[in-house]
């Protein structure tokens, strides 16, 4: 049991500031309390990019490309990058027919009078 941890003390591989867990010098697994796992495995930070959202302890980005703000799900976007409305949770440019933008959200129907 003794060379049994010596051989896994040995193998430890050192992880880069604030990674806890790692599998090589530059990919980091788990990141200590209060920090994530960058997008591209390759940092610890506090908050993810604009369009990323924290899954499991890691910065996915949102399913929609057009996407800032998305649900813990990732499929629900809740607010869109510039130039881009939400309709049906999902980012669009333009609207829907007969529909109208308020507050960066495609609304309800336009009637033409």
């Amino acid at each position: 049991m003794i060379l049994l941890a010596a051989v896994i003390k040995k193998l430890k591989i050192e992880c880069f500031e604030r990674c806890l867990y790692c599998d090589n010098i530059s990919t980091c697994i788990t990141c200590v309390d209060g920090f994530y796992v960058s997008r591209d495995k390759t940092k610890c930070v506090t908050e993810c990019e604009i369009g990323e959202r924290v899954v499991n302890g890691v910065c996915t980005p949102c399913n929609d490309r057009n996407c800032a703000v998305c649900q813990t799900n990732i499929e629900d976007c809740v607010y869109c990058k510039e130039e881009f409305y939400i309709d049906n949770k999902k980012c669009v440019n333009p609207c829907g027919l007969k529909k109208y933008v308020e507050n960066k959200i495609c609304k309800g129907n336009f009637f033409l009078i």
